[in-house]
C-alpha cells in the first residue's frame, strides 16, 4: 500500500457518526485546517462543544446522501455496519474519497497513528493488526525522536548556509551525505546536536563563499 500525504486545509470533511473515534478523527482534521461538517444525531460531549463553539457544523440527523453535497473527503463512523456501506456507496458515486471505519477494504485513505511532533511527522500502521502496538510505537517515536525534531530547525539554517556555498543540487548532496551520517542521527538521538551541530559548522567554514 502507498502512503501519500495530503493538504486538507480548507477543503470539507463529513464525518457521518458521532462516537469516540469520529471525535478523534475530527480534531485531527480540525488541527489540519479543514471544515467539518458532522451528521449523527447523537454526539460526544466534545464534539458537541466544537459544535457550540462554532469551531463544526453540527446536523443532528441520521444519515442520507443528500448530506454528501460538497463533500471532498468522506468519514463513514457510525456503529451501523450497513449504513456505513451505504455511505461509502454513495460517496464515492459523487466521486468523494472515503474512509470506513469498519472496512478498511473499502476505504481510499488511511489515517495511521502519528507521532506528535513540530518539524516532523512520522506515521506508524501495523494494517489493523494492533493498535495497542500503534499505540507503544507512536509513544516510544515521540520520546526517542525528540531531540531530532528539535534539531530540525536550526539544520534548515545550516542548510541554506551550504546552499550559498555550493551552486549545484549534485554539490549539496555529496556534502550532506559526507558531513551528515547515520553516526552524526544517532547521536542528535543521543542528546549531542550541539557537537554535531560545531562539526557541520567547521565543514561548512571550509567550503568557501562561491563567487
Amino acid at each position: 500500500m502507498l502512503f501519500m500525504a495530503v493538504k486538507v486545509a480548507n477543503r470539507h470533511c463529513l464525518v457521518v457518526g458521532g462516537g469516540a473515534i469520529a471525535e478523534r478523527r475530527v480534531q485531527t482534521f480540525l488541527k489540519e485546517g479543514a471544515h467539518i461538517r458532522l451528521v449523527s444525531p447523537k454526539v460526544t460531549a466534545r464534539l458537541a462543544e466544537l459544535a457550540r463553539n462554532n469551531k463544526i457544523e453540527w446536523q443532528k440527523r441520521t444519515y442520507a446522501a443528500d448530506v454528501l453535497a460538497g463533500a471532498d473527503y468522506v468519514l463513514a463512523l457510525t456503529d451501523n455496519r450497513e449504513v456505513n456501506r451505504q455511505c461509502v456507496k454513495d460517496a464515492k458515486a459523487l466521486g468523494c474519497l472515503v474512509n470506513c471505519g469498519d472496512d478498511k477494504d473499502k476505504c481510499d485513505f488511511m489515517l495511521p497513528s502519528t507521532a506528535d511532533f513540530t518539524q516532523l511527522d512520522i506515521a506508524i500502521r501495523s494494517r489493523g493488526a494492533s493498535p495497542r502496538i500503534n499505540k507503544l510505537l507512536r509513544q516510544d517515536i515521540e520520546e526517542r525522536y525528540a531531540p531530532v525534531d528539535q534539531m530540525l530547525v536550526e539544520l534548515a539554517d545550516l542548510r541554506q548556509l551550504v546552499k550559498d556555498r555550493l551552486e549545484t543540487p549534485k554539490e549539496r548532496r555529496a556534502f550532506w551525505q559526507s558531513q551528515f551520517t547515520r553516526e552524526s542521527l544517532r547521536r542528535v538521538i543521543q542528546g549531542q546536536w550541539r557537537d554535531v551541530k560545531e562539526g557541520l559548522l567547521h565543514a561548512i567554514s571550509s567550503i568557501g563563499i562561491k563567487s
